[in-house]
């Protein structure tokens, strides 16, 4: 008797502790990609996937597009003689109503990727850097900079509030009709 309780003492310690194990995790692969010309350290700091399943990367060495095979650099020199590079990318975003690319920048204001013309070109020039972008489901856009919440409209940045004035990052998220600002 003394063995039949032992034994089920143990098969059932045993079931016991298999129930509380976590489950085996899943083991996640990772691809690792170089873009070929650049230096190692260069920092990426927005990744975006546009319409058409393009990947564009805003990096401290410019923007950068992979169709899943290559990277195409995308230079940029403003009117003033500025390169994308010195002004870096601070966040990338896809404009779903307009069906465009909106590059944020410091101090360069904000810029877009022409698919037409397969360059940048200027969308709002001001020396003002951008924290990030934002689209509403009603399609408006909102932009966060240090200088206050801004709307962009027919490409221009109009002032909504200059209460989140920061020297930080100051992010956005749109849900439903609220906009959330950090």
């Amino acid at each position: 008797m003394k063995r039949i309780l032992l034994g089920f003492f143990i098969i059932f310690f045993t079931c016991a502790v298999r129930a509380q194990t976590k489950p085996r995790e899943q083991v996640i692969l990772f691809d690792h990609y170089t873009i070929p010309g650049v230096i190692q350290s260069t920092a990426t700091a927005s990744i975006v996937q546009d319409e058409f399943g393009l990947i564009w990367l805003g990096t401290s060495s410019g923007l950068f597009r992979f169709n899943g095979e290559d990277f195409q650099h995308y230079p940029y020199h403003s009117d003033k003689g500025l390169l994308l590079d010195e002004r870096q990318i601070t966040v990338l975003h896809w404009d779903n109503q307009q069906h465009r690319l909106i590059i944020g920048t410091r101090m360069a204001g904000l810029l877009q990727f022409s698919y037409q013309s397969n360059t940048i070109t200027d969308l709002y020039a001001k020396e003002e850097t951008i924290h990030d972008i934002e689209e509403a489901a009603d399609g408006r856009m909102w932009v966060s900079t240090p200088n206050g919440l801004f709307e962009l409209i027919d490409n221009r940045l109009i002032m909504v509030a200059d209460v989140i004035k920061s020297k930080g990052p100051v992010p956005l998220l749109s849900k439903g009709d609220s906009l959330w600002v950090g």
